[in-house]
């Protein structure tokens, strides 16, 4: 599955790495968080993805480590996109950082969750990650969705292939558009479907 916009590294083979993100081990590094520090919440998460994407390691662990990691990465977004919202243009100092460092949150979550999905059409997988696919194709499309977002919030220039990559999550999953699935991110939302998050765009 080509992708046009998203770069996804080859990952290295560090077991000992690896073995640092297992579930547990995010679920205990997400409760240590300095929640009151979102400067500091948001350098660490942007840190953790970037090295989680190059690491090689098993589909379904990643996206079980994502989905934990997921309600505190849509929290520390919500609180970034308010922040800049009605600043000014060109942008000051420090927006202008906060929306750099967003812009890679969720750029980075989207290039993981993308290796997933990639997974699912270049691999034979367990049965338990092929269950899955349609939820790892929404996360995948609502994480490319956020991206749109904060450029247009940040009145940048839409990403070049990006549009191509959204396309190809959809057609490449076209058997599981209509499957709704839940959003666990805290924020009560209904279920939706592939279908739905691209009518969404």
């Amino acid at each position: 599955m080509e992708t046009r916009f998203l770069k996804i590294p080859p990952p290295v083979s560090r077991p000992d790495i690896w073995a640092q993100y297992q579930p547990k081990k995010t679920k205990a590094w997400i409760e240590e968080l300095p929640t009151a520090n979102h400067a500091k919440v948001a350098q660490l998460v942007d840190e953790r993805l970037s090295q989680l994407k190059a690491v090689e390691g098993d589909a379904l662990e990643r996206f079980e480590i994502l989905e934990l990691m997921r309600p505190t990465i849509y929290e520390l977004l919500d609180h970034l996109r308010c922040k800049s919202v009605g600043a000014r243009f060109p942008l000051n100092d420090e927006n202008a950082k906060i929306s750099e460092l967003a812009l890679s949150i969720a750029t980075e979550l989207a290039t993981s969750y993308w290796s997933i999905a990639q997974s699912l059409v270049d691999t034979q997988v367990s049965r338990r990650l092929g269950k899955k696919s349609a939820i790892i194709a929404q996360r995948t499309l609502v994480s490319l969705g956020q991206i749109l977002l904060f450029h247009y919030l940040y009145k940048r220039v839409e990403p070049k292939g990006i549009w191509l990559d959204i396309h190809q999550i959809f057609l490449t999953f076209h058997k599981d558009t209509k499957t709704k699935v839940i959003d666990k991110t805290g924020r009560k939302l209904p279920k939706t479907s592939l279908v739905d998050c691209y009518k969404q765009l």
